[in-house]
């Protein structure tokens, strides 16, 4: 709807595992693959929380700045191809 009035569209980095491993890194890739492609203006929490947000680790920080790397430089990319 945000895009269907032309309003700035808020989208959260999900991510639901206890602790920093391979399910915590492929859950934020996946929720963050998906405010990419909502086009999300903003994305809150989108490094380091764990468990819904209750908790914060800093090797999940590390994670999901690696992965957020990545996506900038594949935004980037895709735009400069698009020109």
């Amino acid at each position: 709807m945000a895009r269907y009035y032309n309003l700035p569209l808020r989208a959260s980095n999900a991510c639901a595992s206890n602790a920093p491993d391979a399910q915590a890194a492929w859950e934020s890739a996946n929720s963050l693959w998906a405010c990419i492609t909502a086009k999300a203006n903003v994305v809150y929490h989108s490094a380091g929380w764990l468990e819904g947000g209750l908790i914060a680790s800093y090797e999940k920080f590390v994670i999901d700045c690696e992965t957020l790397q990545q996506v900038m430089h594949y935004i980037e990319t895709d735009r400069h191809d698009r020109r």
